[in-house]
């Protein structure tokens, strides 16, 4: 069964306008349970004081207003077990996960490479607005599963999990750090001894766009990820049955 889950109508437009990022959507709904991307009740371990501060200045500004009646949004929110579900009202958020909600802006001109926006909806402000702040891709993953970092570190050392340098990749995939599905793609992967190329398209604007242009060319839909390309052809979601049928293994 794919883990990914196709682009429904009622965001259909709305999900396409948002580059490629649409994510990993409401799995639930299909039925099949989503690993990775844990969410933790704690947070990262503070880095030192002038590290933070130094992050903190190079953190973009946060460029729309969220309030109760926002709609040129989409907003994720995160259930018990890391898994990630889209909707474009504050209301339709679940009071246990309102905490922690990942705001998309619908135009991409509000978005900053390698940066997500993280809103606190528990609570207005005085000004009828909701808390947001601005967090890096990787430490937004960090949030939602502390062990992410150490696994990437891990494969880092490894090199590109297992792709020679100077080789045409048999495997690329497209995703981003906070997708579960995309986790699961690539320690799946790893498991299997499949050498793999990985493009983060929200840190990665060239590979972004590639995807896009590759899309396009082989009539591929970009609402959700991950994205994989197999010898040339994209396959929109993680089923390990496609996988290994794409790369004639039994």
């Amino acid at each position: 069964m794919s883990l990914e889950k196709p682009v429904v109508s009622k965001f259909a437009k709305r999900l396409a306008r948002m580059a490629i990022c649409g994510a990993c959507l409401a799995v639930a709904a299909l039925g099949a349970p989503l690993a990775g991307c844990r969410r933790s009740s704690a947070s990262v371990n503070a880095a030192p004081a002038s590290e933070n501060a130094a992050q903190a200045a190079a953190a973009p500004a946060i460029p729309f207003v969220l309030t109760a009646d926002s709609a040129d949004v989409t907003l994720f929110w995160f259930d018990n077990v890391g898994n990630a579900h889209a909707v474009t009202r504050p209301s339709e958020v679940p009071e246990a996960s309102r905490g922690r909600v990942r705001v998309d802006p619908i135009r991409p001109e509000l978005r900053a490479p390698g940066w997500v926006y993280v809103a606190d909806l528990r609570q207005l402000n005085a000004d009828g607005r909701y808390g947001v702040r601005a967090v890096s891709s990787e430490a937004f993953a960090a949030e939602l599963d502390p062990s992410l970092a150490a696994r990437t570190q891990q494969a880092s050392a490894t090199g590109n999990n297992g792709q020679p340098a100077n080789a045409t990749p048999e495997i690329v995939l497209y995703g981003a750090s906070w997708c579960g599905a995309c986790n699961q793609a690539k320690a799946w992967m790893r498991s299997q001894g499949i050498p793999f190329v990985e493009h983060d398209i929200e840190r990665e604007p060239s590979a972004a766009q590639e995807l896009s242009s590759r899309a396009r060319e082989q009539g591929v839909p970009t609402g959700s990820i991950p994205i994989i390309s197999i010898r040339g052809r994209l396959m929109v979601g993680f089923d390990p049955a496609r996988i290994n049928q794409a790369l004639g293994r039994s």
